[in-house]
């Protein structure tokens, strides 16, 4: 089977809209398939491209996202005049068996004129993969029509959660019956309860990029400076990168409570995360199905988080976990501070965290999606799988 894996990520090297396509990827060149990979440029490639290069993958790159709107309008408008870019004719040659377009938010495609043209005239079944959203969003009446041919022509549609799915079949008015939910794969080397630390001085994590415009450290930081939780005895841990860690580094001073947050970086092994800390502090703004909650909630840790994305699916407050209603700093205050008042519980609660995680979460997904892509190439070529 040949297998193309198109990603729409440009504005970073890499995140966790990539770990799907990219495991399997990985799975389906070691089970001897062939595999061509149309990713954005950066001048430092990423780690896992050069793996899947040197595993035999055809890597190929577009050119560099550029924020510039004169830039990209202007791509955009060569994307629509040319006949053929250089990734369709790259596409065309190699030839696919299925496609796989991985989109890091929802609608990247209405955008990309030339991976329109190649969907909708290839005779061979691809997949699109959503992996963000925005529900306040109002969709013009074109872009509404460019995801509905795309979607309704593809074999399948895969969401990351419920709440994405819901709005995003309201933004373009149609419910599609060909359109599902998937998980991510799970960045743990071993599942399962680890053994909860003493609380003697509580530790929260937080894990997730530096992008405060979603992931919304700012709201956590100002719910800690509030005088009630500066005499309490505890202890921030960061996790994470991203652009915006001089600005957060700056505001933990500005809140007064640089003495109590610590940056650690990134950390290749989220397991030794959970071996020193108590509670996973989540706050997003925008999200989907955060793999920081569910290694959070396999390696046996109660969760505060915000109602996003897959939250509501997993998370029940009070019983493993703790939800504030949205992503504000009062309603994160109060549900921080029901988890406070139960901490004695948190051991129990983590429990019911991971037996809760176990039960909704595909510990599998790359090698489930693999085998999804193999059916479809066999189904699509009368070949019956015995």
């Amino acid at each position: 089977m040949k297998v193309a894996f198109i990603s729409t990520l440009g504005h970073v090297s890499w995140g966790g809209s990539e770990a799907l396509w990219y495991e399997t990827a990985k799975k389906a060149l070691t089970e001897k398939h062939e595999v061509l990979t149309i990713t954005h440029f950066f001048n430092d490639i990423p780690d896992k491209i050069k793996e899947l290069a040197r595993l035999g993958a055809a890597t190929h790159f577009m050119k560099g996202y550029d924020p510039a709107i004169t830039v990209r309008i202007l791509r955009r408008l060569k994307n629509t005049i040319v006949k053929e870019s250089e990734a369709e004719k790259l596409l065309k040659a190699f030839d696919p068996d299925v496609i796989v377009f991985n989109q890091c938010g929802a609608y990247e495609i209405t955008e990309m004129a030339n991976f329109q043209r190649y969907l909708l005239s290839v005779n061979k079944p691809y997949y699109i993969i959503c992996h963000n959203y925005n529900e306040t969003l109002v969709l013009t009446e074109e872009k509404r029509r460019i995801l509905l041919n795309l979607f309704s022509k593809a074999k399948n549609v895969f969401m990351i959660c419920q709440l994405q799915l819901d709005t995003i079949m309201k933004q373009i008015v149609k419910r599609l019956p060909n359109v599902s939910l998937i998980d991510n794969p799970v960045n743990l080397q071993d599942v399962g309860p680890i053994k909860f630390p003493a609380l003697d001085k509580v530790h929260f994590a937080c894990v997730a990029s530096f992008d405060v415009d979603r992931k919304g450290q700012d709201i956590i930081f100002e719910v800690l400076s509030k005088e009630k939780w500066q005499n309490r005895n505890w202890q921030l841990n960061i996790y994470g990168g991203g652009k915006d860690k001089k600005y957060l580094e700056q505001l933990v001073s500005y809140f007064g409570i640089a003495d109590k947050v610590i940056f650690k970086g990134h950390v290749q092994n989220i397991n030794a995360i959970w071996r020193e800390n108590h509670l996973l502090l989540l706050s997003s703004r925008i999200e989907t199905g955060p793999m920081v909650l569910t290694e959070a909630m396999l390696c046996g840790r109660p969760v505060v988080t915000t109602y996003v994305g897959r939250v509501p699916e997993v998370v029940k407050d009070g019983y493993n976990g703790f939800i504030a209603g949205a992503a504000t700093a009062n309603l994160f205050d109060e549900a921080l501070e029901r988890a406070w008042q139960n901490k004695n519980q948190w051991e129990s609660i983590g429990m019911q965290a991971y037996q809760t995680a176990l039960n909704a979460v595909n510990l599998n997904a790359p090698e489930t999606f693999l085998k999804v892509l193999l059916q479809a190439h066999l189904s699509s070529n009368n070949v019956v799988k015995i």
